[in-house]
C-alpha cells in the first residue's frame, strides 16, 4: 500500500490548485487537505511523500532530497528541495508544508528554467497563512 493510500482513510477533503507559466519551465500546485477530526498532519511525512511521488514518476525510487523545518506566520512547516535531470534538463522541486490544527497546506513548485530560481525563492520565503 502507497503512503497516499494510507493517508486518504484520515481525510476529510482535498483542494487543489495548479498553474503554469512558459512550456513546463515553472508549474506550480497549491493543496490545501483536511484531516478528520483529531488527526494532526505529519508534516515531515508529507514532505516525504510529496517528494517520493514525484521522484518515482521520474523514475527515481530513491531520491536525495535536503528538508529543513520552518515557521510560516508563526506555525510549525518544513521545506524540501528535491534536484534532478529529466531529458538532459536540470528540474528542480520544492515543496513546502506548513499546518495548523487539523489543516495542511502543501505547496509544490516545479522549477525547469534556472533562471527563475529567484522568482520561486521569494514566492517560498514570502508565505504566510492567514488567521480564519
Amino acid at each position: 500500500m502507497s503512503a497516499a493510500n494510507e493517508v486518504k482513510p484520515m481525510l476529510e477533503s482535498v483542494s487543489m490548485w495548479e498553474g503554469e507559466q512558459g512550456a513546463n519551465k515553472l508549474r506550480v500546485g497549491l493543496n490545501r487537505i483536511e484531516y478528520k477530526a483529531g488527526i494532526v498532519p505529519n508534516l515531515d511525512g508529507a514532505i516525504r511523500g510529496a517528494i517520493s511521488n514525484s521522484a518515482a514518476k521520474l523514475g527515481d525510487t530513491d531520491p536525495k532530497y535536503s528538508a529543513t523545518a520552518l515557521r510560516i506566520s508563526n506555525l510549525d512547516a518544513r521545506k524540501a528541495v528535491y534536484h534532478t535531470k529529466i531529458q538532459g534538463a536540470d528540474l528542480r522541486i520544492d515543496v513546502v508544508v506548513v499546518a495548523r490544527g487539523s489543516t495542511m497546506w502543501q505547496l509544490q513548485i516545479f522549477l525547469m528554467d534556472p533562471t527563475l530560481a529567484p522568482v520561486v525563492d521569494r514566492v517560498v520565503a514570502s508565505l504566510e497563512v492567514l488567521p480564519p
